[in-house]
């Protein structure tokens, strides 16, 4: 995606966890957020990933890109 003069460049992050199938990992072009039990992460504009909070067995770590 290439940006005009006038965009601001968005902030990116990478988001990793891990899972009862193993370790996950999401980029998100917004910061990921908790809500009602649910980690929520915009992967893309019309994309969102929902993992609830009970399916996660370690820490999550987000780290800007």
């Amino acid at each position: 995606m290439q940006q005009g003069p006038g965009d601001t460049p968005r902030q990116s992050f990478r988001v990793t966890w891990t899972a009862a199938d193993g370790p996950a990992t999401a980029y998100a072009i917004a910061a990921p957020r908790v809500e009602e039990g649910v980690l929520i992460v915009k992967t893309d504009p019309s994309t969102v990933l929902w993992v609830p909070l009970g399916a996660i067995l370690g820490p999550v770590t987000i780290e800007a890109i």
